[in-house]
């Protein structure tokens, strides 16, 4: 699990210990309990299956079943096959560690627009100095100022203000 993890996929290890026969689906598409009732309906109606129990307002489901009669694919196939016109998929809804999970990807989301926004700061007057106000005849002639050699003040800035962009926040 670490290692697919690791490569930035999701896993869960569905049988673990006491809950080797329980596991817990998040159905996307659902809008009424009356949808959720018929997938109950559908899901017992398969051998092997103990019990099932429905959290409308959670979009969830958790099936307690016989191992050997029957499993999780057979669970995600029935519910992606049912109903009309096949509007719900399943996923398996993994207990306790979902939320950790999540909130590792909120911050990682959280992480990666600081640094876009660090980047469009930086990289505004780059663009602003390099195609917009080389056409303003006061701020082209102050830009094109020699510093050192064919160095001129426009390419200083560039330079400046490109590299914190490509080296540190493209890090």
């Amino acid at each position: 699990m670490e290692k697919i993890e690791e490569t930035g996929f999701g896993a869960v290890l569905v049988s673990t210990g006491e809950d080797m026969s329980k596991i817990n689906l998040r159905i996307d598409g659902v809008r009424t309990v009356n949808s959720m009732r018929m997938l109950e309906n559908s899901l017992q109606a398969l051998p092997g299956v103990q019990a099932v129990q429905i959290s409308p307002e959670l979009k969830k489901i958790a099936v307690s079943y016989k191992p050997e009669m029957t499993g999780p694919r057979n669970f995600i196939k029935v519910i992606d096959s049912t109903g009309c016109s096949r509007r719900f998929k399943a996923t398996i809804y993994p207990e306790g560690e979902g939320s950790g999970r999540e909130s590792h990807r909120k911050e990682e989301i959280k992480q990666y627009f600081r640094s876009f926004l660090w980047s469009l700061i930086f990289t505004t007057p780059v663009f602003l100095t390099s195609m917009v106000f080389m056409y303003i005849t006061g701020i082209k002639h102050g830009l094109d100022t020699k510093v050192v050699n064919m160095l001129t003040i426009g390419e200083v800035v560039r330079w400046v203000l490109s590299t914190p962009v490509q080296f540190i926040i493209g890090k």
